[in-house]
């Protein structure tokens, strides 16, 4: 799995395997050709004046000074990391359950291959424990969704993919406390700011991704609720899979790629 890395108009393209990988920017304002949406994934980054200012003064502070000390131990993990020829040849049943319910849109042809190799490279990340060939889990599958869901559900549906993940984080935060919910707490789970968190939800309301409870709360809090029409997901949640596929197990842990803590899906 060697890498080869050149140079095309100043964007850097990195090919591994065969298949390029490439990464570019734009502002927010610019109009992304359709032909061009239907090859890429967009994400959003964070243009928050906090932010600017933050990339502002530490442009002000000079280049910092790399450390290399750990640069032979990243060396060696990233040498592990490589698929043998028994890899990823008896996918699990349960990826065949959730393709029969990925949308019927054409985009998933793409889209959907992109995933799985996305969850491929996930379980490489514990090669070094594996005794016998590798093949996607249920906890790849994890953490694939919480990386990736919301960008290609975004993408899928032309949205923003910032205030589609408040959406999400509402959505998965009603369903686990059976109640609304507040900013501070959609923060939390998407570890962001309060502020950026506020501020993505003013759009998701906007975009009627998301509703304020009628009545009003100690401190004039409004909870919110996803909506009911925000059901424009590209993959099944975790717990539905889990629930409708008894194979997999009653429950499953994995780590938030967000946080590092341990979140367990239960039936």
């Amino acid at each position: 799995m060697s890498t080869r890395r050149k140079k095309t108009r100043g964007t850097l393209v990195a090919e591994r395997m065969g298949a390029p990988t490439l990464f570019t920017t734009t502002t927010p304002d610019t109009k992304i050709f359709a032909d061009d949406l239907t090859r890429h994934l967009l994400a959003e980054i964070d243009t928050s004046p906090q932010q600017n200012r933050a990339i502002a003064k530490a442009r002000a502070r000079g280049p910092a000074e790399a450390n290399r000390d750990d640069l032979a131990a990243w060396r060696m993990a990233m040498a592990l990391l490589r698929c043998d020829n028994d890899d990823f040849k008896h996918p699990p049943v349960w990826l065949e359950w959730v393709a029969e319910h990925l949308p019927a849109d054409v985009r998933v042809r793409r889209d959907w291959p992109r995933f799985l190799t996305f969850c491929k490279a996930i379980a490489l990340c514990r090669k070094f424990r594996s005794k016998g060939p590798l093949d996607i889990e249920f906890r790849d599958y994890c953490v694939a969704y919480r990386i990736l869901e919301p960008m290609l559900a975004a993408t899928l549906q032309g949205l923003p993919d910032l205030p589609l993940r408040v959406a999400h984080a509402a959505a998965e935060l009603n369903r686990r406390h059976k109640r609304g919910v507040g900013f501070k707490e959609i923060a939390h789970e998407l570890n962001w700011k309060p502020k950026v968190a506020y501020r993505h939800a003013q759009e998701a309301l906007r975009l009627k991704l998301i509703r304020r409870e009628p009545e009003t709360r100690e401190r004039n809090e409004k909870r919110i609720w996803a909506c009911d029409s925000h059901t424009g997901r590209f993959l099944t949640e975790p717990s539905t899979v889990l629930r409708r596929n008894p194979s997999i197990g009653r429950k499953v842990r994995y780590v938030d790629p967000f946080t590092g803590k341990t979140r367990t899906v239960k039936r």
